[in-house]
């Protein structure tokens, strides 16, 4: 069985406490043209934690103090083998919380071509299409645990 683990952040902005949503950009691989969060794939061996701030920092060019950083969702799925692919896939998926000091920057990576802070209430629209699994957790975080998000 292949093991990935993907870590995902919800950067919420002190100054007014928007989140920031990105759109992969069109010859993005992954889902091109979708909105989604500063995160990506944990390395081997790697720390989620730190994984999740690295990947912030390349993906949008802020600097996220690992002690800032809170696990707020941690979810797993199974792809089964079928045409085209060998193995079973596991999945696990990370999903941390940090509040950043001010209004940071955002310097985005190839991988994206456009960025927004928005409120929570206006984040339902941005999640990405293509897995129903961020309408899960918007509500299990923004619904029916805010106090998540600090």
């Amino acid at each position: 069985m292949i093991k990935k683990v993907y870590v995902k952040g919800f950067i919420q902005r002190s100054s007014d406490d928007k989140i920031l949503v990105l759109r992969r950009s069109a010859t993005d691989t992954s889902r091109p043209l979708d909105w989604d969060f500063p995160g990506g794939t944990a390395d081997s061996g790697e720390d989620i934690m730190e994984a999740g701030v690295r990947e912030t920092k390349e993906e949008v060019g802020i600097d996220v103090a690992l002690e800032a950083a809170n696990l707020v969702h941690v979810s797993s799925a199974i792809t089964p083998k079928k045409e085209g692919i060998k193995e079973e896939i596991a999945h696990f998926h990370f999903l941390f919380f940090v509040k950043t000091e001010g209004a940071p920057e955002v310097i985005l990576s190839s991988e994206h071509d456009q960025y927004h802070w928005v409120s929570a209430e206006e984040l339902e629209s941005y999640l990405p299409t293509q897995s129903p699994r961020y309408k899960e957790v918007y509500k299990y975080i923004f619904k029916d645990n805010p106090s998540l998000m600090g």
